[in-house]
Order: structure tokens, then sequence, then C-alpha cells
């Protein structure tokens, strides 16, 4: 392991998980770059993956906005879904693929 990947174990170990974003990219760029490395993390470190969707979120924040909309009717839901764990599958695309079908079944 790099050291890149040595600091990235020890945040999951110290926080029990962690998001990673670049920036200025878009919102689905920052979405594919973030499930790619969740499970690419995930399965090089052998840490368990639980998939969470939000939904309503661009409701309360709209695109453009600076100020969220705390009192608009529309409802926040989040969702975790059971735990997938990457010894279960032989690839980093393979667990990828899992999550993100996890992340759309929780949607529905």
């Amino acid at each position: 392991m790099n050291s890149l990947y040595d600091f990235y174990y020890s945040m999951c170990n110290k926080f029990s998980g962690c998001m990673l974003f670049d920036e200025q990219i878009t919102y689905d760029q920052a979405f594919t770059l973030a499930c790619e490395r969740a499970a690419y993390l995930a399965k090089n470190l052998n840490i368990p993956l639980i998939p969470i969707t939000i939904k309503g979120a661009s409701a309360i924040l709209p695109s453009g906005k600076k100020w969220p909309c705390f009192f608009k009717t529309d409802s926040l839901i989040v969702k975790a879904g059971d735990k997938i764990d990457p010894i279960n599958f032989k690839t980093v695309k393979q667990l990828n693929s899992a999550m993100l079908k996890a992340m759309q079944d929780l949607l529905k």
C-alpha cells in the first residue's frame, strides 16, 4: 500500500468509514468516482460497504441556492441497505456493480 491508501485506511479505522470527493467535477462524475473509490478501498482494505441513499435532498437544497429550504413540505428520506462484504466478490468491478444495484434497489 502506498501512503495515500495508508491514510484512507487509518481514516476508515478511526471514523468507522469515510467518503472521498474531488473538487471541480460534476455531480455524476463525483458519484461515479465516489462509488469506484469506495469499492476499491473496500476490496483492497477488506472493509465492508453499507449502501446508503438520500432521496429528496434536491428539494431541500436546490441547485444554485445558497440556503436550504427547511420549511418545504417535501420529505428527506435516508435509507441504509444491508452490509456488502468485499470477500464475496472477485473483482472491484463486481463489488462496485453490487453496491450500485443495492443503491438502486433502495431508491425504489
